[in-house]
């Protein structure tokens, strides 16, 4: 009978001694969910901070021991520091111009109405579901002599004859600005939003012009989102490799193209490690001095018990150092924002207050055709019957299409693309949604903090400075060239944004779901597999897909990770551009972004009808009847 379980034992009748079973159990849940970040911290501290540190080792070690003579001799070179100053230049011309164009972009998203707004954000979303590289290849094509912009400047009476806009700083500075114009406009975008408009109403109230409150009210307000985006801007510009290298001049190459020219052509492996340690240095320090508008920056109170042990002091001068740095840089944000720019913006001001409008929409006008019209063209060229790139074409064809598809050397450069993204985005998804469930649910703040920085720095990192250090690790262990070789660097760059995207999934999830399940007697697998992964499971789709997108697009690491016998899909439509020019890579960039739509499209679909209720594991439509529950 079931009622004889429930009898008392006599008394003096000694207790049943404890299951083994039950020790380990114990053991593991002392760990917690913190215990579920290890398999991201494991990843990063093996292929990420491990290659990095061996970077610097590597470069400092000689012939005869260690030494700084690699150093010494970049600094009599000649050659380094003018280039290294260059790239610094550019990334500061980049920057710039960006925040001349995202800035009254995220303002005008922001004040438009809905659907307005919504295209606008659609122009800066668009361009992240095609190829950098084609990108960049379309604007080879418009900045070229006969190119649609001379053509354009020509016939308006602006020139005599054709400028050179391409192989020059000057057609650099414009596709990287295209490029990264996301990266700016996204953080001011999210700042703008979280501005009140009744600030600005009661400067307005008072007395002040429109063009008064905006700069007195709105503009102080909104530094904090320009200073992120233009910090995420200037740090990627500098190790930024595909823009520069086709649209950049041979004779002025930027930091990246160089040590991609001593590691690939001339196999100078000693000084391209001291080159890349300088730049991993500098990285490091503007990581530091901009940590706060990076997003990098931990609360005094997530530092606790950082007074004890044998490390304390360091800490805490190095915290004293980073404050001071981070202090000092948001001071100067806001020097730059209220004292020489707030008192030239007071004059520009005064004189064109009546055509904001105007500067507004032609400004807008400008960010809109350089997103979407690289797009246009690669369309128009990928139809093109014609034998050799030109644009306009001469006539519309589908036969680089049919090329593509009979073409034996691209159809396994795509296959291997994409089995290769496809594992790599697999692997950071399930590493990344452990992590960011273990660094919103574990207890304390400081493991969370520090997990969420470490997995997010491969985010900020330049691919360049990865893409060395790496190179380095993997070649004593005999996979450089490999799939196996590119394939861990994609599941490391994917990482940060599967945990940036699941965390902020796992924050809106109520924990009473889970604790409901764990007090009816679910195991916490039982609990994530049933309750967790299904109420995130749009998160987790959106989370993969970036991944995926993110890994095939990679260009960097199969050039200096691959193989003649590892050639990615991007490089084969890099090397069709620097040396056969023909409209094949405008096909394969069409077919690219129509399937990468397509997929964004099914996971949004699929994402919006999975949203529901869950039922012993099972979903149930939010529509269902309770008595139709499975």
């Amino acid at each position: 009978m079931s009622t004889s379980a429930t009898r008392t034992a006599p008394p003096g009748t000694p207790a049943p001694p404890a299951a083994p079973a039950s020790r380990p159990r114990r053991r593991i849940g002392r760990l917690g969910p913190g215990g579920l970040v290890l398999p991201a911290v494991a990843v990063l501290g093996v292929l990420f901070l491990f290659p990095l540190t061996r970077l610097i080792t590597d470069s400092l070690q000689t012939d005869s021991g260690l030494s700084l003579d690699r150093y010494t001799a970049l600094l009599h070179d000649g050659i380094f520091l003018p280039v290294l100053w260059r790239t610094v230049e550019i990334a500061l011309s980049v920057t710039v111009v960006a925040a001349v164009i995202g800035y009254p972009f995220a303002y005008a998203a922001v004040r438009l109405p809905t659907l307005p707004a919504a295209v606008l954000l659609a122009c800066v979303t668009l361009p992240f579901f095609s190829s950098t590289l084609i990108r960049s290849y379309a604007w080879r094509v418009l900045l070229s002599d006969n190119g649609l912009i001379n053509k354009a400047m020509l016939a308006a009476g602006l020139f005599d004859s054709p400028h050179q806009l391409v192989f020059n700083d000057t057609g650099v500075i414009i596709g990287m600005t295209q490029v990264l114009l996301p990266m700016m406009v996204m953080p001011l975008y999210a700042a703008m939003r979280g501005i009140d408009r009744s600030a600005v109403r009661a400067a307005r109230s008072m007395g002040a012009s429109p063009f008064t409150a905006w700069r007195t009210v709105f503009l102080p307000l909104s530094v904090r989102g320009l200073a992120a985006g233009a910090s995420l801007v200037f740090i990627t510009s500098l190790g930024y490799y595909t823009t520069p290298a086709l649209l950049g001049g041979a004779s002025t190459p930027m930091i990246a193209q160089r040590i991609d020219a001593q590691i690939n052509t001339q196999q100078q492996y000693g000084p391209t490690a001291a080159e890349a340690a300088v730049l991993l240095v500098l990285v490091l320090i503007l990581m530091a001095f901009l940590r706060r508008p990076l997003g990098l920056s931990l609360d005094r109170t997530r530092d606790r018990g950082a007074g004890r042990g044998w490390f304390a002091g360091p800490r805490r001068a190095w915290r004293r150092a980073a404050d001071g740095l981070s202090g000092a840089a948001d001071h100067a944000v806001r020097e730059f924002a209220g004292g020489a720019v707030g008192r030239a913006a007071r004059r520009v001001g005064d004189i064109c207050s009546t055509l904001r409008y105007v500067i507004l929409g032609a400004v807008t006008a400008v960010a809109v055709a350089g997103l979407v019209g690289p797009l246009v063209v690669i369309c128009m060229l990928a139809f093109s019957k014609a034998d050799f790139l030109t644009f306009p074409p001469p006539g519309y064809s589908t036969r680089w299409f049919s090329d593509y598809f009979q073409d034996a050397d691209w159809t396994q450069s795509t296959v291997l693309s994409l089995w290769v993204s496809l594992a790599a985005a697999l692997v950071a998804t399930v590493v990344g949604t452990l992590a960011a469930y273990g660094i919103v649910r574990a207890r304390g703040r400081r493991l969370p903090a520090l997990t969420y920085l470490l997995t997010v720095s491969p985010m900020v990192m330049p691919q360049i400075i990865y893409a060395v250090a790496l190179f380095f690790f993997l070649v004593p262990l005999g996979v450089l060239g490999t799939p196996t070789a590119i394939l861990l660097a994609d599941t490391v760059l994917a990482l940060p944004y599967v945990v940036v995207v699941t965390t902020a999934v796992l924050r809106g999830l109520d924990p009473l779901h889970e604790k409901a399940a764990a007090s009816l007697g679910a195991s916490p697998l039982r609990v994530g597999r049933t309750v967790i992964a299904p109420l995130a499971a749009p998160g987790i789709l959106a989370a993969l897909l970036f991944a995926f997108i993110l890994a095939f697009d990679d260009l960097l690491m199969g050039v200096f990770l691959g193989g003649p016998h590892t050639v990615t899909l991007q490089v084969r439509m890099y090397q069709n551009i620097l040396f056969e020019i023909s409209p094949k890579v405008a096909a394969v960039g069409v077919l690219l972004t129509t399937g990468v739509l397509l997929l964004a499209g099914f996971t949004f679909l699929l994402s919006r009808r999975g949203r529901g209720t869950f039922a012993g594991g099972h979903l149930v439509p939010e529509t269902a009847p309770p008595g139709d529950t499975p």
